[in-house]
């Protein structure tokens, strides 16, 4: 072999691991990319419904009367969880959004408010009970007041309640969340909302709905299915909000 063919084909050679390396770090960062994709949690309802509007990532609850520890929760758990809303929760008169979980787990109440299951749906008729944490989203309960408006977005459209009775009862006392023949939207959490440690009681808002809606506009499991299922909510219901 000529030296210069042996040159050009050693050069070549030198070229093609060059290049080599260069794509190593691009593949092992995609294959990263990846695996992290594949691995991280999906915890969406399968009842949920997407909203055709800004996501939670574009539209965060406001966290200004959050505790810290609470905001360090949400922030581990938002980018862990992916878990899509069946309802929003808004505030008028404090300007304040709370996308509405399904289920009252602590992640529902870590990254809002979650819908108790066994009461009636956020499109239904009866008794709607969500809850979350005193020191979380539902701390600006405290701020609210007889005569207040609370609008419950939902995929079907928006429900306007109005605020009838704040209450502060215990834990045990579980007919807050019994059924109701009028549509009723019950808003649980912890009490005191300043309180180190366990709070022992519980801080309950009851909004009744503004304009009666016909029977066929909302759905909503039969109450009959509801009723045997409430006093076994004792214990689910005494657990820290």
């Amino acid at each position: 072999m000529k030296p210069q063919n042996h040159a050009a084909s050693f050069a070549e050679r030198l070229l093609w691991a060059l290049a080599v390396l260069c794509l190593l770090p691009l593949g092992v960062t995609t294959a990263a990319r990846h695996l992290a994709a594949s691995t991280k949690l999906e915890l969406s309802p399968s009842d949920a419904v997407a909203f055709e509007l800004p996501s939670i990532a574009e539209k965060q609850p406001s966290q200004v009367l959050w505790s810290q520890t609470r905001r360090s929760e949400f922030a581990r758990l938002k980018d862990l969880f992916h878990r899509a809303e069946i309802a929003r929760l808004e505030f008028p008169t404090l300007d304040v959004i709370v996308p509405v979980f399904a289920g009252d787990d602590e992640v529902s109440m870590t990254l809002g408010a979650g819908h108790l299951s066994d009461t009636s749906s956020v499109q239904g008729h009866g008794n709607i009970a969500i809850t979350s944490h005193r020191d979380g989203a539902f701390r600006v309960l405290k701020d609210l007041e007889t005569g207040d408006r609370i609008l419950l977005q939902t995929p079907s459209g928006t429900r306007d309640f109005r605020i009838a009775r704040r209450l502060i009862v215990n834990p045990d006392q579980v007919d807050v969340i019994a059924p109701t023949s009028d549509t009723t939207l019950t808003l649980i959490t912890c009490y005191p909302f300043y309180f180190v440690g366990k709070a022992p009681q519980r801080f309950i808002i009851q909004a009744e709905l503004v304009t009666p809606e016909s029977a066929d506009s909302m759905t909503d499991a039969p109450l009959v299915q509801r009723l045997p299922t409430l006093r076994n909510r004792g214990k689910r219901y005494e657990k820290a909000i």
